[in-house]
């Protein structure tokens, strides 16, 4: 045959995968997106929040009850070193901050979690951990696939946090001042907004959504961009 064989997989550190949605195949199931990291947390269908079979992603429409749920992720309680990577398009702004995708006990932003990747109502993209982040120094425009790795190296994450946009590491600065790290207690993920009934939903599409438990390296993260939005492996 030409190409890679059937069975290719290029994902780099795939043992240290917690949740992994593969929109590059239909992942969903009765309501729900299957994770194919082997650790069976799959997510759950919020609101309208939906899967594009033409267009291979995950859809939130930026209502205030629409997001993609994941089930409750033991492995990650505590004070956790994170990776989250994943394709993004913001369709259109609300005027408000934007939360991409969250990690907080039960899934509600800002009771108890470490943070996550979310834009700014002036389209600065930003990754926060207990309180404290980095934010890419120029903002980014509505309507184009960009993919983002934001790496989060906890316990002591709020001192070494990096963004990467298409595989390069561009120019960003720290914000806040004290980190507010807090042990996750039924920690969850929350793709597409804070919490039901608030203001800061992301309207947009998600694709190759992937969230580690380790720190992944510049050459991991340009794997990862190369792999495409499209074509897993």
């Amino acid at each position: 045959r030409i190409g890679p064989a059937l069975d290719a997989d290029d994902t780099p550190r795939r043992d240290r995968l917690v949740v992994e949605y593969n929109t590059s195949t239909n992942p969903t199931f009765e309501g729900a997106v299957r994770d194919t990291s082997g650790r069976g947390l799959d997510g759950v269908f919020v609101g309208t929040a939906s899967y594009d079979a033409n267009e291979k992603n995950l859809v939130t429409p930026g209502n205030a009850t629409s997001a993609i749920l994941s089930g409750i992720l033991k492995h990650l309680e505590g004070q956790p070193t994170l990776s989250y990577a994943f394709w993004f398009n913001q369709t259109a702004t609300n005027g408000n901050n934007c939360m991409i995708v969250n990690l907080s006990a039960d899934g509600v932003y800002g009771a108890a979690g470490i943070g996550g990747v979310f834009i700014f109502s002036t389209g600065i993209l930003t990754t926060s951990y207990g309180g404290r982040g980095v934010q890419l120094d120029s903002a980014l425009s509505v309507g184009t696939w960009r993919h983002v790795v934001a790496v989060c190296d906890g316990p002591s994450g709020v001192d070494n946090m990096t963004i990467y946009i298409n595989g390069q590491k561009p120019a960003q600065s720290d914000w806040g001042t004290v980190g507010l790290v807090q042990n996750l207690v039924n920690p969850r993920l929350r793709i597409g907004g804070a919490a039901s009934g608030t203001t800061d939903m992301f309207d947009g599409k998600i694709s190759q959504f992937k969230l580690y438990d380790t720190a992944l390296t510049a050459e991991e993260v340009k794997t990862l961009y190369d792999m495409g939005r499209c074509d897993e492996g």
